[in-house]
């Protein structure tokens, strides 16, 4: 179900990847955008020791996550609405973007630091930018992040179907990927 692609930076050592992004629905979007997380590391990860950042065509923000996540699963961030607008997700950190996810552009990433400790020279262990990157988002080598896939239609996710290339698509939270 994707009708584009792209290519972003691959894994430097075992840790959680960013899967797949909704950014935006019809209507109001407060409280229905998520991201989901994978784990393909042999063993379980404490993801209190990361965060979880996000903007558009300025730098953005970033939340502490919480929990962890086991070999081989899936974790979602995001809500707390669910409703068939996003994909009804059932939600393992519940979290509203706030500012809410941008959908033209975008980025989100994923830091091996806590929320208040990032800013825009804070180099990401994944990322993901779609759109532009005229925020100058970094990525996990800490050059500019290649823009990986053009912007999502409004119901439609942006998603990894391998370690590098992106493609957009039918929300799916409740998959989980087996790369």
């Amino acid at each position: 179900d994707s009708d584009s692609s792209g290519s972003t930076g691959g894994m430097s050592s075992c840790h959680p990847l960013i899967v797949e992004i909704l950014p935006s629905n019809i209507g109001a979007d407060d409280g229905l955008e998520w991201a989901k997380l994978y784990n393909p590391c042999p063993d379980s990860v404490d993801l209190s020791t990361l965060s979880l950042g996000w903007g558009g065509a300025a730098f953005g923000f970033a939340v502490d996550l919480q929990g962890s996540l086991p070999a081989g699963q899936c974790f979602v961030i995001g809500g707390p609405g669910s409703d068939a607008t996003n994909a009804f997700p059932t939600y393992d950190q519940v979290f509203n973007y706030n500012p809410n996810l941008s959908r033209d552009p975008g980025a989100m990433l994923l830091y091996d630091v806590a929320a208040a400790g990032v800013n825009v020279q804070t180099v990401p262990i994944d990322c993901v930018v779609w759109g532009t990157n005229s925020a100058g988002y970094l990525d996990p080598t800490g050059g500019v992040a290649p823009v990986a896939a053009g912007n999502p239609a409004i119901e439609v996710s942006l998603q990894r179907t391998d370690e590098t290339t992106w493609a957009t698509g039918v929300p799916s939270p409740a998959d989980c990927p087996t790369f």
